[in-house]
């Protein structure tokens, strides 16, 4: 970073963990980032986190993750996930407290009042940081053991700074679980739904492309964190550093009432921890005192015992036991060092540990005390050796102080020596501040004047040696600087690191306070470190200091506009005390860190001021978290803080509108731990009743869909008979509507059939009766037409059998009369044809015999015409032959009456010649007998009959008659006779020989005349062919 060449290219960064790092509280830019909290130089510290973080372990480096980018390590703090619409930071919660999440959205860029959103873009890797690249700025974050830094590239200044409209600001949307609230112009408090703060956004640090520091402030509008940077000159920067440190529980004792200012002491040993109540009020005395040991089970601190000093009522021997504390192992060392009785030097008390019970084992007074020597201050202990402060001991000088040495031999505690300063003076308060171990004390005189200057109390630490079994001073610490106020108020020692408290410094502000660490080499203390307050004045940061370790906590008890405190953290890596958090009370005369302890992985800090002075103490915890895919119990053992589907969840998944989401394979998810949108048609919210629709996931969204009652007519309770109505939801209620019976007289099985007869139901039970259907022979479809026959049941089957017309050709209806056609079926419908009448003319009674005429229809009638016979007279039957006779009607009867022929030998047919015979009738046929010749050579005249015909011999005949018209022809041939044997036979042309024949019969009885003229024209006619 420092590397970057080009003018005017400048870069703003912190570390995001339970806060980020913030400046001091100075109101202008200028003086926000003025003065350097660890004491080393800015750029120093600058690249020092710059080193650390560039060379990270690959855990922690970002990696590709499926809605970006992702990075976190093991037992951190923090996890992050980038994506397209920004950064999401989650915070473990400890156990105790909550976890948080805030996602980090729209950056806007320009001058102050005037930024303007530079637009979303997609995080990409850019070696071991991701970078967001947003046209003039590149928003960036890197992940390493400082935890998830935060910064801010911009290419140039912005047109409006460069033409001095004011201060460049970046900005920066803050959403999720939490809302910014602005604390000072170094922190932004994060706090929750509830107002809690869950977290902090503070200790910014800028610089710019040449190494200079660039001092801002932060600030919030609406949603916006705010970083308002003045570019125009370089001042130190503050620590950036990343830990995580939360209330995860907080200490009150359980007997204790009214303002007993708990926690104005407190020592950690293990898992115990001893809290002073001094003004607690003991069987009625008040101000007694009392002091609380509590102890770790489980993760937990719990109250063990509530201990008191042995006294008489009204005759007190002890006053403010608890000012002061010390553990060791199962030993404790309470102070008490009000003058009680009057006069009284002050006393300590001596306490053991049996299994869980403590016991007053001997009460500590000084050899040589004075009245109101405050014997008891301070206290330390470590195995068999204890020293008690007497702060305002006047052996060397008034109030100049001094320590007190006790050992234990056999139980018994005796006072083996007394220390004082070589160079001790009156108010140096000499045995103010204790820490002890092994064979070497650190002993605090803040009231010892500077020499320089004696109306200053500048203070002294001196290093109190065990040699040889015998203590002699090693070394005097004076006050490191002019700004020094009350240094040695507060010591605190671990191995060859000491760190010595000046609650009154005034480098960072009027009584701001500061922190001197101290190292031992060759024997010899000097300083390393200067650490100062980084929020304001009248701090008195430095009030206690505990260390452990690399580990070192500062009380500030009077920070805040209200003194409400508060505890802030360092941690020393290659050699360097880093701040890695500050937890402040949000309650005003809490004055939280008025004392403070560390033990291995916890903090404890009191607040005597709380609660109305009845006091509490707070325990911050550092812990290893399950990581993402562990199955846990509860979102404080996740590292993250979510806890889903029964193992920790790499973010917020699942639950409430987000149940389409999954965080375990069993659940759904892909893994175990990583949040997965659940597959379509998985149920994501059962429905509530019978009528509440379940809903199911789309497999697109994370989100349940709306919830909603299922339709009005949706079947919530099926039928479990005939007679038992099925509910239906109503649309509006999520409730079934009560079962219910149908009613008597309601079907509940239908008619499957013409056979099957209905049944119904009883309204009694919700059972239908058996099914019944109709016996054989029961007509079951009738007849719809004359062409259709009835169907009727067989008795097995409740089916009525196939629907059958009569065949084609089956009459249907009968003719009504001899007009009247009967119809017939067609064979394919039951319905018989239309009637209809024979067409007029259509015989209708034929005639029943010769003398009966048949009768027809008149198209328009069914009825034949009356039978009529014919009238009397009319011919019924004519004569068939020569020897029939004709018959005519009666009138009266229809039959003609009988054929009568004519008698035998009736002639029928007369000869016609010689040569031919006449026939006469038989009297039985109606023919004329057959025409018969005379044979063959019967003499006929002048000649024989030859084929009927008479031949003669001659000439031929002269000419015809004059009746005859005739002409003669040759002479020669034969000529017929005219009658008898010389006539010829003739028969009228054309007519049949039985006819000519019958015709000459009737007319036998002409006279001969006619025959002759009769004869003489047949000749004629002969002769003219």
């Amino acid at each position: 970073m420092a590397g970057r060449a080009a003018r005017g290219v400048w870069w703003a960064g912190c570390l995001l963990a339970a806060a980020c790092m913030s400046g001091s509280g100075a109101d202008t830019l200028g003086e926000s980032l003025s003065r350097d909290s660890s004491g080393a130089p800015a750029a120093l510290r600058a690249a020092y986190i710059a080193s650390i973080q560039a060379d990270a372990p690959e855990a922690f480096h970002f990696r590709a993750a499926p809605s970006g980018l992702a990075a976190e390590a093991e037992g951190r703090g923090l996890t992050a996930s980038l994506g397209g619409e920004g950064a999401r930071v989650v915070a473990r919660g400890r156990e105790g407290a909550r976890g948080w999440e805030a996602s980090f959205g729209a950056v806007a860029l320009g001058c102050e009042g005037a930024a303007v959103e530079v637009g979303e873009a997609t995080p990409v890797l850019a070696g071991r940081r991701a970078e967001y690249r947003q046209g003039e700025v590149v928003t960036w974050y890197q992940h390493g053991p400082l935890g998830l830094e935060q910064g801010f590239d911009l290419a140039r200044r912005p047109g409006c700074a460069a033409r001095g409209e004011g201060a460049v600001e970046v900005s920066v949307a803050v959403g999720g679980s939490v809302r910014p609230v602005r604390l000072d112009a170094t922190a932004v408090r994060l706090v929750d739904e509830a107002g809690e703060e869950a977290g902090r956004y503070a200790e910014l640090f800028v610089r710019d492309a040449e190494g200079r520091e660039v001092p801002a402030k932060l600030d919030v509008q609406g949603e916006r964190i705010r970083i308002l940077v003045d570019d125009r000159e370089a001042v130190y920067p503050l620590v950036i550093d990343p830990l995580v440190w939360e209330v995860s529980q907080v200490l009150t004792s359980s007997g204790g009432s009214g303002a007993q200012q708990l926690g104005a002491s407190l020592a950690i040993s293990g898992d115990t921890a001893v809290i002073g109540a001094p003004r607690a009020t003991v069987a009625a005395v008040g101000e007694a005192g009392a002091a609380y040991v509590f102890t770790r089970t489980g993760g937990a601190w719990v109250e063990q015992q509530k201990l008191t000093a042995s006294y008489l009522p009204g005759s007190p021997v002890a006053a403010r036991f608890g000012a002061s504390v010390a553990i060791s192992g199962d030993t404790v060392v309470i102070g008490a060092p009000a003058p009680m009785p009057v006069g009284s030097p002050g006393r300590a008390y001596v306490f053991t540990r049996s299994g869980s019970t403590w016991t007053q084992q001997q009460q500590l007074t000084p050899a040589d005390g004075q009245a109101n020597d405050e014997f008891g201050n301070a206290v330390a202990v470590d195995a068999d050796t204890l020293l008690v402060g007497a702060h305002f001991d006047d052996d060397q000088a008034t109030n100049g102080g001094s320590v007190y040495i006790f050992g234990e031999t056999g139980g018994i505690w005796s006072q083996v020596e007394k220390l004082i300063a070589i160079d001790g003076g009156a108010g140096d308060a000499f045995g103010e501040s204790l820490s002890f171990s092994g064979d070497l004390a650190l002993v605090g005189a803040p009231g010892h004047v500077n020499p320089g200057n004696p109306t200053i109390l500048a203070g002294a630490v001196y290093v109190m040696a065990r040699v040889s079994g015998a203590w002699e001073q090693a070394q005097k610490l004076d006050a490191p600087g002019p700004t020094v106020r009350r240094f040695g108020y507060s010591v605190a020692r671990d191995g060859t690191t000491a760190a010595v408290g000046a609650p009154g410094d005034t480098a960072a502000g009027l009584a701001a306070g500061a922190v001197y660490v101290l190292t031992q080499s060759g024997g010899i203390w000097t300083q390393a470190q200067q650490l100062l307050p980084d929020t304001g004045t009248s701090e008195a940061f430095g009030t206690s200091v505990a260390l452990r370790a690399d580990r070192l906590v500062v009380g500030a008890p009077l920070e805040g506009a209200t003194d409400a405190g508060a505890v802030h953290f360092f941690d020393r890596s290659g050699g360097t005390f880093l701040r890695t958090g500050r937890l402040p009370s949000t309650a005003g005369n809490d004055k939280l860190g008025i004392s403070v302890g560390v033990g291995a992985d916890t903090v404890i800090a009191g607040a005597p001021g709380a609660l109305a002075l009845q006091g509490v103490a707070r325990v911050f915890h550092q812990v290893e978290k399950l990581d993402a895919g562990q199955p846990c119990g509860g979102a404080a053992a996740c590292l993250s803080g979510f806890c889903v589907d029964g193992v920790c969840c790499n973010q917020a998944c699942g639950g409430g509108t987000e149940a389409c989401r999954a965080c375990s394979e069993a659940a759904g998810a892909a893994a175990d731990g990583v949040c997965t949108i659940r597959a379509a048609g998985e149920v994501c919210r059962p429905g509530a009743g019978a009528c509440d629709a379940e809903e199911v996931c789309d497999g697109v969204v994370g989100t349940c869909p709306g919830d909603a009652l299922a339709p009005a007519g949706t079947s919530c309770r099926a039928s479990v008979g005939g007679c038992d109505a099925e509910e239906t939801c109503d649309g509006a209620t999520v409730d079934c509507p009560e079962d219910a019976l149908l009613p008597s007289g309601a079907t509940c099985r239908a008619s499957v059939g013409g056979c099957d007869a209905e049944e119904t139901c009883d309204g009694l039970t919700d059972a239908c009766p058996p099914d019944g259907i109709a016996a054989a022979g029961v007509e079951c479809r009738a007849a719809t037409g004359a062409c259709d026959v009835a169907e009727v049941c067989d008795g097995t089957s409740g089916a009525c059998p196939d629907d059958v017309v009569a065949g084609a050709g089956v009459e249907c209806r009968a003719a009504t009369g001899g007009c009247d056609m009967a119809e017939v079926c067609d064979g394919l419908s039951g319905v018989c044809p239309d009637d209809a009448l024979a067409a007029a003319g259509t015989v209708c009674r034929d005639a029943e015999s010769l003398c009966d005429a048949a009768e027809v229809c008149d198209g328009a009638n069914a009825a034949c015409p009356d039978d009529v016979i014919a009238a009397a007279g009319v011919a019924c039957r004519p004569a068939a032959g020569p020897c029939d006779f004709p018959e005519s009607c009666n009138g009266v009867t229809a039959d003609c009456p009988a054929d009568v022929v004519r008698g035998a030998g009736v002639l029928c047919r007369a000869a016609l010649g010689t040569c031919d015979v006449a026939e006469v009738c038989d009297g039985v046929g109606a023919a004329c007998p057959t025409d018969m010749l005379a044979a063959e050579g019967t003499a006929c005249p002048g000649g024989a009959c030859v084929a009927g015909v008479c031949t003669q011999d001659g000439t031929g005949g002269g000419a015809g008659g004059e009746g005859g018209g005739g002409v003669g022809g040759a002479g020669g041939g034969s000529v017929p006779p005219i009658l008898g044997g010389d006539a010829c036979s003739c028969r009228l042309p054309g007519d049949p020989a039985g006819a000519s024949a019958g015709v000459l019969g009737e007319r036998a009885a002409f006279s001969a005349l006619a025959l002759m003229a009769l004869a003489v024209r047949r000749r004629g006619r002969r002769g003219s062919r």
